[in-house]
């Protein structure tokens, strides 16, 4: 890669610190190379902008996170 040792490992910790916080913090984690899809269970609150998918087993479609039943399929979106 033309890197040092300790320059990859700084870069390492650096985004899994990011990653891990936006995990936590529920942020949006954007992909800057590639494309990514979502399946159709995947969907976003219109009241909290949280995305979580709905396993096909569940028969209730509402947000985990504010109860919300103002939701809309990732899928509708691309």
């Amino acid at each position: 890669m033309g890197v040092s040792r300790a320059t990859f490992a700084r870069v390492y910790e650096s985004a899994r610190r990011k990653i891990a916080k936006a995990l936590v913090e529920t942020r949006e984690i954007k992909s800057v190379f590639g494309n990514a899809s979502f399946d159709h269970s995947w969907f976003e609150c219109l009241e909290c902008n949280a995305r979580f998918n709905i396993p096909e087993k569940r028969t209730e479609q509402k947000c985990p996170i504010c109860k919300s039943d103002h939701i809309q399929s990732l899928k509708d979106q691309t």
